[in-house]
């Protein structure tokens, strides 16, 4: 069974440039993704999933 990406299709980098702010994934899980075994994959799963929520990353905080 093939293990689902968690992109979201909301690509975008955090400041540091180092986490896509849409699926939260490094940069370096993204770019092994699709030559990774399936217990990598769920290992990132599994990290993503004890991640606190995050606002979305087309969110604006905004003080007005």
């Amino acid at each position: 069974m093939t293990v689902a990406s968690p992109c979201i299709q909301q690509c975008k980098l955090d400041s540091a440039g180092q986490y896509c702010l849409g699926c939260r994934r490094s940069l370096d899980e993204i770019k092994a993704w699709s030559t990774s075994s399936d217990a990598a994959k769920h290992a990132v799963w599994q990290r993503l999933a004890r991640l606190p929520p995050s606002a979305p990353a087309n969110s604006t905080n905004s003080t007005n």
